[in-house]
């Protein structure tokens, strides 16, 4: 949303740009975090706990919520809207943690940790992500489509 209010506001003079018209937005987000907070852990947790977890369980909603605005606000007018994003983490009702496009393409039960912000965390979430454009499904234009279709009919209808 930012994005779109900076490149209307840097056309302001030139009323013919400044317009929704003209603008087609690819949002890449960093995937999705799936951790479920339980009752009796976050009691444990303390102030520094909370500390930790606060932008976890904070700002995704607002990501969310600006996500839908977007999407409903570009496709409303008929321009091409391509959200990415993924969930980090499939939870089975085994209660098995994994990632679903490692396991698509590699074979392999791999959970990812969530913590996006770690750096010893890179290796994985970059395997996740490479998983996702191999593997994955978005929709576009109404259809579901491999990742990589989307991405290569996005670029070239603008």
């Amino acid at each position: 949303m930012s994005a779109i209010a900076h490149a209307l506001w840097m056309n302001r003079e030139n009323p013919e740009k400044c317009n929704l018209n003209n603008i087609a937005v690819l949002s890449i987000g960093t995937g999705k975090t799936t951790q479920r907070y339980e009752y009796d852990d976050i009691a444990q947790w303390g102030l520094a706990g909370w500390a930790s977890h606060i932008s976890d369980i904070f700002l995704d909603p607002s990501a969310k919520n600006s996500e839908d605005i977007c999407r409903q606000l570009l496709r409303s007018l008929g321009r091409n809207y391509l959200r990415l994003d993924f969930n980090l983490n499939e939870h089975s009702k085994e209660g098995e943690v994994y990632n679903k496009y490692i396991k698509i393409k590699k074979q392999i039960t791999k959970p990812i940790k969530e913590e996006i912000d770690n750096p010893d965390n890179c290796q994985d979430l970059i395997e996740a992500a490479q998983c996702y454009l191999d593997c994955g499904e978005v929709d576009y234009k109404g259809k579901t489509v491999p990742v990589r279709s989307a991405i290569q009919q996005f670029i070239e209808s603008h």
